[in-house]
């Protein structure tokens, strides 16, 4: 082989080594940027999933926080059997306050959700001061059952010589709903 020829080989190399050496470094760039945008959305991904977390956990907390108070309240709750003694119990307070019940309309209405049931009922108290009505509601505010005061009027009427007060009171009461688990299976 002649040096001509040599050299020509030796150049057809030399450029062949350096487009491949240019080729691998092109390509190796391009996948490197692939790789890197990759990285970069796992990177974000990562930290989307993270906040995600968080708030699940925060949500979790909170969930947990009112689990346990609703468990409060149910605890609290006296069970449905007690309706009639309920409103029998606030005829009788009524009764040694120095009022008198005059009429007691039953659960004009309830609504029942799994755990919990509520009525509505009215009553009409009649009394010779405003007091022994204000004691009633006072019994009412601090009895162990869950009750809201939906309205009252508080009435004096100069004719009455013995009960010239009056008081209709609209109430809700809340108890603990009959179905249990076992009831449930």
């Amino acid at each position: 082989m002649n040096a001509g020829k040599l050299n020509n080989l030796l150049k057809y190399l030399i450029y062949g080594s350096l487009a491949l050496a240019l080729g691998i470094t092109l390509f190796s760039g391009y996948l490197f940027y692939l790789k890197g945008n990759e990285y970069f959305d796992l990177q974000l991904d990562l930290k989307d999933k993270q906040n995600q977390k968080e708030y699940l956990e925060a949500v979790e907390k909170v969930y947990s926080e009112d689990s346990k108070s609703e468990s409060k309240i149910l605890e609290a709750l006296p069970t449905s059997k007690a309706v009639s003694d309920f409103l029998t119990s606030i005829a009788s307070y009524a009764t040694s306050v120095g009022a008198t019940i005059e009429n007691i309309e039953f659960p004009e209405s309830s609504s029942k959700t799994d755990k919990i049931t509520n009525f509505q009922t009215k009553m009409k108290m009649n009394a010779e001061s405003v007091d022994p009505i204000i004691k009633v509601l006072g019994m009412l505010e601090y009895n162990r059952r869950l009750v809201d005061i939906i309205d009252i009027s508080i009435a004096y009427d100069k004719t009455q010589e013995t009960a010239p007060y009056s008081a209709n009171i609209t109430l809700k009461a809340y108890y603990k709903s009959d179905v249990t688990n076992e009831t449930k299976k």
